[in-house]
């Protein structure tokens, strides 16, 4: 607790501008099939695919869904612990505001990615993000947020 209390926010040289500790850098958003074949970021899954002959053919479609993939940085020298990267997004076609997130036990110094993906009812409610924001919060306390034009 002490560690991460020592690490929210410092004062940047130069400036008073205060410094996020944990950065959101960037924010890829993939709707499946549309790109599903753009390799954009580093997957946190095996790279490992299976062609048929139908695929070739183009009469296969992939899952259908939403790939959100966010790259974020410790920039402490030390590992954090207990964090939670927290998406939150409006839905194009409810106009709903729903958030999901993943615990992260442990991120050590440097780039960190987090996905999170929107498959088969919440894709259907979904179909397009409108709007979202990021956040990585420790304690409550937050350490890094980023979100797009449109969040409210």
């Amino acid at each position: 607790m002490a560690g991460v209390a020592a690490c929210l926010a410092a004062p940047a040289r130069g400036g008073g501008q205060v410094v996020e500790a944990c950065p959101i850098l960037k924010v890829n958003i993939a709707e499946l099939p549309a790109s599903y074949k753009l390799k954009l970021h580093p997957t946190l899954f095996g790279d490992s695919t299976a062609m048929t002959a139908a695929d070739y053919a183009g009469l296969a479609r992939p899952d259908q869904g939403i790939n959100i993939a966010v790259l974020w940085q410790n920039k402490t020298s030390h590992p954090l612990r207990d964090l939670v990267v927290r998406l939150e997004y409006q839905q194009a076609k409810t106009s709903a505001f729903r958030s999901i997130e993943q615990r992260i036990p442990e991120a050590k110094p440097g780039g960190q990615w987090t996905q999170f993906w929107l498959r088969g009812g919440e894709f259907e409610d979904t179909l397009h993000i409108a709007a979202w924001r990021l956040t990585v919060v420790s304690a409550g306390q937050v350490l890094g947020e980023k979100k797009s034009v449109l969040w409210r």
